[in-house]
C-alpha cells in the first residue's frame, strides 16, 4: 500500500480507540467534561460549607467563653463592693497611747493633761471627754471607772486638760479619762497617779510676853525650831521652821518666801492638816478658808502677835520691834475667831500681855 493509505488507516484506528475509552467512562467526550466540572464544583462547595461550619463553631465557642468569663468578673466585683460597703464602727483611739500627765501640782490642786483622741466617724473636735478620780489604782478599764471612779468633770468636747481642785495635801490620787464619739462608743485612757504637795504647817508657841526673848528673827526662829523638835516632831516636819512675824522691813511676813524660801504653792494648814489657805497668796489676800480656832492652831479665844497689816506688811505697832514688854508699848495681834483680815490684824494690846503667843511655820524641803 501506498504511504498515504497507511496514514488514513492509522487515523481511523485511533478514533475508534477514543470512542471505546469514552464509552467506558459513561458517555461521550463532551458529557464527561461536564461531569468532571460538576464534581469539581461540588467538592469545592462541600469544602466551603465545612469551613463555614468550623468558623461558626469557633465563633460560638469563643463568644460563650467570653460571656462566661465576663459573668465571673461581674460576680467578683459585686463581692468586692459588698465588703467595701460593710460599715464597722470602732471606738475612739486615745491620743499618745492614752498617756495622762500632770502640771501645776499644788497641795490642793493639779492640772490633768491628755492628748485628744481620734475616731473614724466623729471629728476630733467633736469627741467628748469625762475625767474621773480615785484614791487607789482601781480605775484602769471602763468597768473599773464605772464602779470605782469619782466623776470630777462631765462630758466636754475639744479639750486637752482640766484643773482639779479640792484635793488634800500630801495625798496620792489616780486619774483617768474616758473619750466618747458621736455613736456613743467609749474608750478609757491609761490611768495615772499624782501626789499633791505637802502643806506648810502652822503651830503656836507657848504663851509668852511680847519681846521677852525675841528682839530678832534669829531668836524667834530658834524658839520655833526648839518647840517643833520637842513637841511636834512626831506630827510635823521640822526640816524648815520660821516664826510668823513681821520685824523691820524688809523682814516681814509677806516676804518670807523671798527671804527664807517658804514655798508659795502649798496649802497652809494646822497641825491636823485642816486647810486655812490654799497657798501663800491665798494666805496674804486678807481672808482665810476657816478660822485659826477651827484649824486647831489656837484656842477659840486665842490671840497671836503678828505686827503686820492684813497683807503681811509691817504694822504700826510691834512692841518696839519685839524688844519691849512694857505696858506703854503696843503690838498688833490677830484673832482665832476671824476669817477676814482680823485673823492677822485685829487688835493692838499692850506688850506686857501674858496670853498672847507667836505662831510658827514648818514645812518639808521641796
Amino acid at each position: 500500500m501506498q504511504r498515504s493509505g497507511w496514514l488514513t488507516m492509522l487515523a481511523v484506528l485511533a478514533g475508534c480507540q477514543g470512542l471505546m475509552t469514552d464509552f467506558e467512562r459513561g458517555g461521550d467526550g463532551s458529557d464527561a467534561d461536564t461531569d468532571a466540572d460538576t464534581d469539581t464544583d461540588s467538592d469545592t462547595d462541600t469544602d466551603t460549607d465545612t469551613d463555614a461550619d468550623t468558623d461558626t463553631d469557633a465563633d460560638t465557642d469563643t463568644d460563650s467563653d467570653t460571656d462566661t468569663d465576663s459573668d465571673t468578673d461581674s460576680d467578683t466585683d459585686s463581692d468586692s463592693d459588698s465588703d467595701s460597703d460593710t460599715d464597722v464602727n470602732l471606738p475612739p483611739v486615745p491620743g499618745d497611747g492614752g498617756t495622762i500627765t500632770f502640771d501645776f501640782v499644788t497641795g490642793t490642786s493639779a492640772l490633768v493633761i491628755w492628748t485628744m483622741a481620734s475616731d473614724d466617724h466623729t471629728a476630733t473636735e467633736d469627741l467628748q471627754y469625762r475625767l474621773y478620780r480615785s484614791d487607789g489604782d482601781d480605775i484602769q478599764t471602763l468597768g473599773d471607772i464605772e464602779n470605782n471612779g469619782t466623776l470630777v468633770m462631765d462630758w466636754m468636747s475639744d479639750l486637752t486638760g482640766a484643773t482639779v481642785s479640792g484635793l488634800d495635801p500630801a495625798q496620792d490620787y489616780w486619774f483617768n479619762v474616758v473619750v466618747r464619739d458621736g455613736e456613743g462608743l467609749m474608750t478609757a485612757y491609761e490611768s495615772a497617779s499624782v501626789t499633791t504637795l505637802p502643806p506648810i504647817y502652822v503651830f503656836p508657841t507657848t504663851t509668852m510676853v511680847g519681846g521677852v526673848f525675841l528682839g530678832s528673827r534669829t531668836n524667834g526662829d530658834a524658839a520655833c525650831q526648839t518647840l517643833c523638835n520637842t513637841s511636834y516632831s512626831t506630827a510635823l516636819p521640822c526640816d524648815n521652821v520660821r516664826v510668823l512675824l513681821s520685824f523691820g522691813s524688809p523682814d516681814i511676813i509677806a516676804y518670807l518666801p523671798d527671804n527664807y524660801g517658804v514655798p508659795t504653792n502649798r496649802p497652809i494648814t494646822g497641825p491636823t492638816r485642816k486647810i486655812i489657805a490654799d497657798d501663800w497668796n491665798d494666805l496674804m489676800d486678807g481672808s482665810l478658808d476657816i478660822t485659826l480656832g477651827e484649824a486647831g492652831i489656837l484656842p477659840v479665844t486665842g490671840i497671836w502677835w503678828s505686827g503686820s497689816t492684813f497683807s503681811g506688811d509691817l504694822g504700826l505697832d510691834s512692841c518696839q520691834n519685839w524688844v519691849s514688854s512694857l505696858s506703854t508699848d503696843h503690838g498688833i495681834t490677830g484673832s482665832a475667831i476671824s476669817t477676814g483680815s482680823g485673823w492677822i490684824i485685829d487688835d493692838s494690846p499692850v506688850c506686857s500681855s501674858l496670853t498672847t503667843v507667836y505662831l510658827c511655820l514648818a514645812w518639808e524641803t521641796p
